[in-house]
């Protein structure tokens, strides 16, 4: 490529990797429309939630909350109650159904700022990573330290 083609495409280029880097971060900004929603679901809401995540909730299920962030990549982070006899089913109807979970590796990220979202303080787990369809990732952790109840948190990144 001779030098005047060079110093032309140069700076085409350098635009281009700087448009590319600002829509990437543009977020972490406040310049892309984001919507951050954190609630104590309801049923309609659950049910909602159920079939983005590929899931069916046992009648047991409390939910505790959530917190949705609809952005260009969504995300959710789900904090629940349930029975502790409805694991299995929880399990069986989900996309966790067939994996081995984890009792020693912590698949959910730890504390990041909510008063209500608190893995790090888990001891005793069941954990687990999955994909579902159109790639989005699914991470579950099961506090199985609670006499006849589990808390279950589940994140839901779209990747």
């Amino acid at each position: 490529m001779s030098k005047a083609r060079l110093v032309l495409w140069l700076p085409a280029a350098v635009l281009f990797i700087g448009l590319i880097w600002f829509a990437q971060h543009a977020i972490f900004v406040g310049l892309w429309p984001m919507e951050r929603t954190e609630l104590v679901p309801d049923a309609q809401q659950m049910g909602t939630y159920a079939r983005l995540l590929n899931m069916s909730f046992p009648a047991s299920t409390r939910p505790i909350k959530v917190l949705y962030i609809d952005c260009r990549e969504d995300a959710m982070w789900l904090k629940l109650e349930i029975a502790r006899e409805d694991i299995p089913a929880l399990i069986a109807a989900s996309p966790f159904a067939g994996e081995e979970l984890s009792d020693t590796r912590k698949s959910i990220r730890e504390d990041f700022g909510l008063d209500w979202w608190d893995p790090d303080s888990v001891k005793t787990f069941q954990s687990g990573e999955t994909v579902i369809p159109y790639l989005d990732r699914l991470n579950i952790l099961i506090d199985t330290g609670i006499e006849g109840k589990a808390i279950v948190y589940l994140e839901w990144l779209q990747t």
